[in-house]
């Protein structure tokens, strides 16, 4: 169950430079996280969390 965690750690040094260049997109980024969150905890507050199901799926 580890493998995922110790490739991303072994291939940290070929992932951070892309960081780099995203990192004026971030706010957005988490932004848009955070929405998503809120809308998920409303949906499954409200019993209706298959709607997502049903977008997504």
């Amino acid at each position: 169950m580890a493998l995922p965690f110790l490739v991303l750690a072994l291939a940290s040094g070929l992932i951070m430079p892309y960081f780099s260049r995203i990192k004026s997109h971030l706010l957005l980024l988490k932004r848009i996280g955070g929405l998503l969150i809120i809308l998920m905890g409303i949906l499954l507050m409200l019993g209706q969390l298959n709607v997502l199901s049903g977008i997504l799926g």
